[in-house]
């Protein structure tokens, strides 16, 4: 949040920039941008399982890749609230098979 960047990263499986499983919330805000980073199979950017809420707001997702499967951008299992606001920008992301 508040401006922080989050880019270049690369993981051999899932969530090339966050893995990140059974947790409560993540919050993207304030001009966050994540942006080129690559996963192997899932969530060029985020690969979360079991989460309550996930929310974007003012922030920026582009350019990042899930080489195999699923989820250019965020591959996310067993979500209850996914909220994207006005202002957020989701771009440029890519995946093999969707998303």
């Amino acid at each position: 949040s508040n401006g922080a960047s989050i880019s270049g990263n690369t993981a051999t499986e899932f969530g090339g920039a966050v893995a990140a499983f059974g947790i409560e919330e993540i919050f993207l805000e304030s001009g966050a941008s994540i942006a080129n980073n690559t996963a192997l199979k899932s969530g060029g950017a985020f690969a979360v399982q079991s989460i309550s809420n996930f929310s974007i707001h003012n922030a920026s997702l582009s350019g990042n890749t899930a080489q195999l499967h699923y989820g250019g951008a965020v591959f996310v299992t067993e979500i209850f609230n996914l909220t994207v606001s006005a202002g957020s920008r989701i771009s440029n992301n890519t995946a093999l098979r969707g998303g």
